[in-house]
């Protein structure tokens, strides 16, 4: 078998009298796969995935949180070897936690989180320490730096520079950007950390933007910022 599959319903039915649950195998599972489900809730506080040959996750999340929503679980994937994680969703509603960075080193992380109103500032925070779990992938594929941003500018700021920003990090792509201050914050961030940069692409929304007065300000602002890096393209186009 090489696939682990768990809905919603199924982690429920975990038993519930657990704080922690453990998923072990030895066989030649490659795959773990978490459709379409709300979170992982009752008195189960962790679930931990050990699959030695683990190769790929995919988390999709059509649930919407709540602030009444109760505590969720959180998920721990260890003693793997990932070559690709992917999270589509509203929004995290539970924490997932890699045991340790380097099992991702080789991996290329997807993570796509799309607008929503009602989530709490918790899920934003669980955004940004999932990202934080990849500081040695490969390369990182991030949609949704507005939901991100909106609850954590104090946290971007103060945030630890992790090693590959300053080691392996060279390229830097931003899709639909629109010139808002969360997409030029975030931009701020890499420009001065990101000491081995050789190239920040940036796509724009659409192509009238490129001849208006937001993206003029945009560039602007972006070419005043301190650059870590010795020498880099920066490019714009159009989606």
């Amino acid at each position: 078998m090489r696939q682990i599959l768990m809905s919603g319903n199924t982690a429920n039915a975990m038993q519930r009298a657990l704080h922690t649950f453990v998923m072990k195998s030895d066989s030649r599972r490659r795959y773990f796969k978490l459709p379409n489900s709300g979170p992982i809730t009752g008195t189960v506080k962790v679930v931990i995935v050990k699959a030695p040959l683990l190769e790929n996750i995919h988390m999709v999340q059509d649930h919407t949180p709540s602030f009444h929503e109760p505590c969720s679980c959180q998920i721990e994937f260890s003693d793997c070897h990932l070559k690709e994680f992917t999270f589509d969703g509203y929004a995290i509603s539970q924490p997932v936690i890699l045991s340790d960075p380097s099992i991702a080193k080789n991996a290329c992380a997807n993570i796509k989180l799309s607008k929503w109103q009602d989530g709490t500032p918790e899920a934003g925070l669980r955004a940004f320490a999932l990202l934080n779990q990849f500081s040695q992938a490969k390369s990182i594929t991030f949609d949704g730096s507005e939901g991100i941003f909106r609850f954590n500018k104090e946290l971007l700021n103060s945030a630890v520079v992790r090693d590959c920003l300053t080691s392996t990090l060279k390229v830097v792509k931003f899709g639909r950007v629109n010139g808002y201050k969360h997409e030029l914050c975030l931009s701020k961030f890499f420009m001065e950390n990101g000491t081995v940069l050789e190239r920040m692409s940036f796509s724009l929304a659409s192509q009238e933007l490129g001849k208006s007065k937001v993206m003029e300000d945009f560039k602007e602002n972006l070419f005043s910022f301190k650059k870590g890096f010795s020498f880099a393209v920066v490019e714009f186009s159009y989606d």
